[in-house]
């Protein structure tokens, strides 16, 4: 299993566009993997997870073509992981003196989407076209229950906390090749039911958000810290659902919550963790 990290800043970006803080300033003046877009990856070479508005771009820069993708997987309907435009770049192209117009030419597969019964409703409702006219087949999941919506890929999503009145956030397991991935953006501390079912599997790979960072916040938010992650690390290894080896890798990431890329990676590698950049590979 081969993961590219398209995307890895939280709803913000890295840096902020709006703000002149330390973090964000530092980012703009060191630039490389200190920019981030917004949080997205592909499980080479047809998966995608989350369909962000500036994925067009971030697919680009690292050589990913979104036209291959046979399984979208979304997390839930915030504007920063789904952003519907981007699906109907998908519409055929029409014909002006004979020749194709459109936002493609070129043939597309069709790829199945999958997220939970809310997100798909969503989705249906800010389409402006049946979703069979952009080559989609969507699919809703039930948390809980393993899918194969293709062939070789499995997927188990889990409720995410998040969203928590509307019950329409996910996160998922996703099984290819004999390896199992954990993709745990956004949420905060799973629920007692989440974590148990987590638990019974074992997995090769982690990828949780730290959006708060270092931040303690004195009331419970919908987002992880990296004192959360680590508390889910040890509560995994303590189980039997990973080792001590099993890479941890965190994501959408907030210029207010970690510094930028070149201060922050090698202090959480002295905690035993990978903080990832855009164009980042991870192979397990």
């Amino acid at each position: 299993m081969r993961v590219l990290f398209l995307g890895t800043s939280a709803a913000e970006w890295y840096p902020a566009p709006w703000c002149n803080c330390e973090h964000c300033s530092e980012a703009r003046r060191h630039g490389a993997e200190d920019l981030r877009a917004l949080s997205s990856v592909a499980i080479l070479p047809d998966v995608l997870i989350d369909v962000p508005p500036d994925l067009p771009l971030s697919a680009s820069r690292f050589g990913f073509s979104l036209a291959g993708v046979r399984l979208i997987l979304v997390t839930h309907p915030h504007g920063d992981h789904l952003d519907p435009r981007i699906l109907v770049m998908r519409r055929p192209p029409s014909r002006v003196d004979s020749s194709p117009v459109g936002p493609r030419v070129t043939e597309v597969r069709e790829a199945v989407l999958c997220a939970s019964k809310g997100t798909i409703e969503y989705i249906e409702e800010s389409l402006p076209m049946p979703p069979s006219e952009l080559r989609l087949r969507l699919v809703p999941l039930s948390p809980f229950e393993w899918r194969e919506p293709l062939e070789g890929v499995r997927v188990l999503p889990l409720p995410a906390n998040h969203m928590r009145d509307a019950g329409h956030a996910f996160i998922y397991v996703v099984e290819r090749e004999g390896k199992r991935m954990l993709y745990a953006v956004d949420t905060g501390p799973l629920s007692g039911e989440a974590l148990e079912a987590l638990c019974e599997i074992k997995l090769d790979l982690a990828v949780c958000e730290a959006t708060l960072g270092s931040l303690r916040p004195s009331q419970p938010l919908q987002h992880m810290s990296v004192s959360d992650v680590e508390s889910l690390r040890r509560e995994l290894v303590s189980r039997g659902a990973v080792s001590e080896e099993t890479p941890f890798v965190l994501t959408h990431v907030s210029p207010h919550g970690l510094p930028p890329h070149h201060i922050a990676a090698e202090q959480l590698r002295e905690r035993g963790l990978i903080l990832a950049h855009d164009g980042l590979v991870v192979e397990v």
